[in-house]
């Protein structure tokens, strides 16, 4: 067994304060305001509430179920964790993250958050305000999931969605689709209505799409719809919010009953390991990130800060030698 050797270091009882104020970027003329301590509990500054989470909360009400609170549990990265994260995980640069969810029995994340807000609209997205919240960064959960999508859980799971008998997993994903949108809004924060300004100066589409994006759920998902994208977008929910996604619970069962180690072996942390070099890892458990599933667009790493190539980002493939 091999184990992260992390730094002793004061964690912040505030989650994703450190990473957050590292942040500012800029809408249109309005500089959008950091997210301050505060702002996650008692002293909290006046918030500004969308049309999408004033109608979230109405919608709640009127079904006589409590508010959905959001149960975010994300601390800020060390510099080993972003190093984890694009030299091991990924194998290209991300920006924008925020924050890391639960850690598998070695020490290194399983899933991380990015900021919703990155981009200019000139950039050719339809909106400043990102979908895409949560993302899975362990190898050996991304590599069980797809798998077992190859085999059809993503058909079969929402097929079964879909059976009276189920009915405790619909209520459940759409639990997770609240949760998920009221994380996005936390996310955000004092910055909301920066974006929103700008999206009202844009047009009245611009508007609805921010709109919409505010209100959506897991993987900017229609609320609605009673049916999920992937599995991996599934448990980063989970492990990005205090594992609260019951679906997501019941998918991490059903991965161990496939017979994996959901929160790690005996060897795949040779992958993550710092202190193991790259070759040497290859030789022992290496799963290739090759199609992207950020957001964003990967800046793959240069050849000098990395021990050895790697293959190209194009598509998953495993190598265990």
């Amino acid at each position: 067994m091999c184990a992260l050797r992390l730094q002793s270091r004061l964690r912040s009882t505030l989650l994703l304060a450190g990473s957050i104020a590292r942040l500012a970027p800029v809408v249109g003329s309005a500089s959008l305001h950091t997210m301050h301590v505060g702002e996650w509990g008692r002293g909290q500054p006046r918030r500004v509430r969308s049309r999408s989470a004033v109608g979230i909360a109405r919608a709640q009400a009127s079904s006589g179920a409590p508010p959905p609170v959001s149960n975010l549990a994300v601390e800020p990265p060390t510099s080993d964790d972003m190093r984890v994260l694009q030299e091991r995980q990924l194998g290209h640069r991300v920006s924008n993250v925020v924050g890391v969810g639960a850690r598998c029995r070695h020490g290194f994340s399983q899933a991380f958050a990015f900021d919703p807000v990155d981009r200019p609209l000139s950039s050719g997205r339809k909106s400043r305000l990102e979908s895409g919240l949560f993302r899975l960064a362990c190898p050996l959960l991304v590599k069980a999931i797809d798998e077992w999508e190859a085999e059809g859980a993503v058909k079969r799971i929402n097929e079964e969605l879909g059976e009276p008998r189920n009915a405790h997993l619909a209520r459940a994903l759409n639990e997770a689709h609240a949760g998920h949108a009221v994380a996005r809004h936390e996310i955000v924060g004092a910055r909301l209505g920066a974006v929103e300004r700008e999206a009202r100066a844009a047009g009245a589409e611009q508007e609805k799409v921010v709109q919409t994006v505010l209100a959506s759920g897991i993987a900017g998902q229609t609320r609605s719809k009673l049916d999920i994208k992937c599995v991996h977008a599934q448990l980063a929910d989970h492990l990005c919010r205090s594992s609260t996604n019951g679906l997501g619970a019941d998918l991490l069962r059903r991965l161990e009953e496939r017979g994996v180690a959901t929160r790690g072996d005996e060897s795949c942390c040779a992958q993550c390991s710092l202190h193991v070099p790259e070759a040497e890892a290859r030789r022992t458990w290496w799963c290739v990130p090759s199609r992207c599933r950020s957001p964003f667009p990967p800046s793959p790493l240069p050849p000098d800060e990395r021990d050895t190539p790697r293959a190209s980002p194009l598509c998953w493939q495993v190598r265990a030698e």
